[in-house]
Order: C-alpha cells, then structure tokens, then sequence
C-alpha cells in the first residue's frame, strides 16, 4: 500500500510553536477523513536530532494518495507547517521483492522457538 512520508523540524520560535500544536490537533483529523486513508502515525526523534517529526499516512492506492496530495485540504496543512524547516516529502509503494508485510515468527527466529508454547 502506497506511503506518504513528511518529515520536519519543530518551529523555533514559541509563537509558533503555539500555532503549531493548536492546528496540529486539527490536521490528523482532517488526514484521516480522507478517502483511502488506512493508516495515520506520527513520530517524534527521541535524540531532537533533524528531522524531529516523522509522520506516515497509508492509503488503500496511489489514486487515493495522489487524490490526498492534489487536494485543498493537504495544500493548507503544508502552508500551515508554520516556522517548520527541514521540511520533506516522500512517496512509497510497495516493493515487488517483499510486496507484503513480513514478521518473525518462532520458524525463523531461534529464541522465539524457544517461548513457543507446544
């Protein structure tokens, strides 16, 4: 499923770092609305290095992705990242080498066999 990576630095200054975390309150919403969205998440880097915020949003297809991008709604929210630097976006798609999720399972991992209940 299609990825929609944005990564950022905190504003610097406290005037907008007020605006910042009054409209980020209104963007996750607006994000999840969205038709095709399967998945919002946002992170935050634990060393404060740049970029400081990493934020996901997956979507059913690239149609709904590139619908999301091309909207009105996702053009405000990239105006409103007020005093943010370091701004990036990234598109994803699935890779045909591994096109699904994959997880350990106790088959693979020797000291999970080990806690497998038989």
């Amino acid at each position: 499923m299609p990825l929609l990576v944005h990564t950022w630095d905190l504003p610097f200054t406290k005037a907008d770092q007020e605006w910042y975390r009054e409209r980020g309150g209104e963007w996750v919403p607006m994000v999840l609305r969205q038709p095709g969205v399967v998945e919002f998440r946002a992170y935050r880097n634990p060393t404060l290095s740049s970029p400081q915020v990493m934020v996901h949003s997956q979507f059913a297809t690239m149609a709904d992705l590139q619908r999301w991008m091309a909207s009105d709604e996702y053009r405000r929210i990239m105006g409103e990242l007020r005093g943010c630097g370091n701004i990036t976006v990234a598109v994803w798609d699935d890779s045909p080498v591994v096109p699904q999720p994959r997880r350990p399972d106790a088959e693979h991992t020797g000291a999970a066999a080990r806690f497998v209940a038989k």
